[in-house]
C-alpha cells in the first residue's frame, strides 16, 4: 500500500547577462531537483509553489507563470513506507540570485540549461525542464 501526496513547485530561473539560469536544489538524497513540497489544506496550488519556493530558497519576490504548469508522477519511500507522489510545478522567474536554503536541503545552484540537465538527477526533471527552455526561448522571441 502506498501513500499518495500531491507536490507542488516551480522551474525557477532568471536571465542574467542575457543568459537564463535555472535554481537547482540538493536534497539529502544527493539528488538534484526543483523547488517543491506538499500542498498544504487549504492551500491553491500556486499558493503552495509560492509558499514552498519561499521556505526552501528565501526567494518571496517572483513571477508565477500558471499557463504553464509541468506534471508528472513518480514513487519515493520515507521510513519504509512507500509514497506516491503527483507533482506539478509551475514555471517561475526572478530578479533575486540570492539564496537562503532551508535545512531541507544540502546545497543550491544557479545554472545554465546545459548544466541544468546535466546536474538534474532524475529524467522526469530533465524532461520538463527540455520544455520550460522551449517556452522560455519561445517568450524570448516574442513567439
Amino acid at each position: 500500500m502506498s501513500l499518495i501526496l500531491k507536490t507542488i513547485g516551480a522551474i525557477l530561473y532568471r536571465i542574467e547577462n542575457n543568459q537564463i539560469l535555472y535554481l537547482l536544489l540538493q536534497y539529502p538524497d544527493k539528488a538534484w531537483g526543483f523547488p517543491k513540497g506538499i500542498q498544504d489544506t487549504g492551500e491553491t496550488f500556486e499558493q503552495t509553489a509560492k509558499r514552498e519556493i519561499w521556505e526552501e530558497t528565501g526567494i518571496k519576490k517572483l513571477e508565477l507563470d500558471t499557463n504553464h504548469k509541468f506534471e508528472f508522477d513518480y514513487f519515493c519511500f520515507y521510513d519504509g513506507i512507500k509514497h506516491h507522489k503527483f507533482a506539478t510545478l509551475f514555471l517561475a522567474k526572478t530578479e533575486d540570485k540570492k539564496v537562503k536554503i532551508s535545512h531541507e536541503h544540502l546545497n543550491f545552484e544557479w545554472l545554465n540549461f546545459e548544466d541544468a540537465l546535466q546536474k538534474l538527477t532524475y529524467d522526469n526533471n530533465k524532461r520538463i525542464l527540455k520544455q520550460a527552455q522551449e517556452i522560455i526561448d519561445k517568450e524570448k522571441l516574442g513567439q
